[in-house]
């Protein structure tokens, strides 16, 4: 499992912002998703619920949400990224670059994940250790018709917070996620649909 750096650099936007958009359209796709999931158990509070819950960038350690990465390949010795953290107004919380610390077998969906550990963080730090599923799909397949890049990830100020002595997930339904800032409205729409088996959308429904 080897990280392909060219599939992380660029723009990245929080999923948090599709959950609290007021777009009609996305609001739209929000509604058909609740009324094709009722009855589903762990959507029994509500889809939007679910999703702000298991989905939060605001933790114990962090406080400020987080609407969004730029990740540039970095030229510091030993690491591999360069992560700038910012919020909705575009002001940088934190700029850490990071190196592949290992490969955690059963991570977010029980899948392999990097384990990505700043080599230049400000101690205590809860950007200190980002655990990260592979980006997919291939960030071009866009430009194809395909969907947008994303994946889930945590970050926590040390390992012990992210990951147990038994190599077991300390919050193993938490999913924040990223997803490509490539894509327009229609992209991000049938993300919200995609996740929920709803048909893809064309066109959006309502003019911007």
């Amino acid at each position: 499992m080897e990280l392909d750096i060219k599939e992380w650099i660029g723009q990245w936007d929080n999923f948090e912002n599709y959950i609290n958009s007021h777009d009609k359209n996305m609001l739209a796709c929000w509604e058909e998703a609740e009324s094709i999931c009722q009855g589903i158990p762990m959507f029994s509070k509500g889809v939007k619920v679910f999703w702000q819950q298991s989905c939060k960038t605001i933790t114990e350690e962090n406080l400020i949400q987080i609407y969004g990465w730029n990740i540039k390949e970095s030229n510091k010795e030993k690491s591999i990224l360069t992560i700038e953290w910012f919020t909705s107004d575009k002001q940088i919380i934190e700029v850490f670059d990071y190196t592949l610390d290992s490969i955690v077998e059963k991570g977010l969906e029980s899948k392999p994940n990097y384990l990505l550990r700043a080599i230049n963080g400000r101690e205590g730090s809860p950007f200190t250790y980002i655990l990260a599923m592979p980006p997919m799909p291939e960030r071009s397949s866009i430009k194809e018709g395909g969907l947008l890049s994303h994946f889930h990830f945590q970050f926590a100020s040390s390992l012990d917070k992210l990951v147990c002595d038994d190599g077991k997930l300390a919050k193993p339904m938490w999913y924040a996620t990223m997803c490509s800032a490539d894509g327009d409205l229609l992209e991000q729409c049938n993300i919200v649909r995609a996740l929920h088996r709803l048909p893809k959308w064309n066109k959006l429904i309502y003019e911007l």
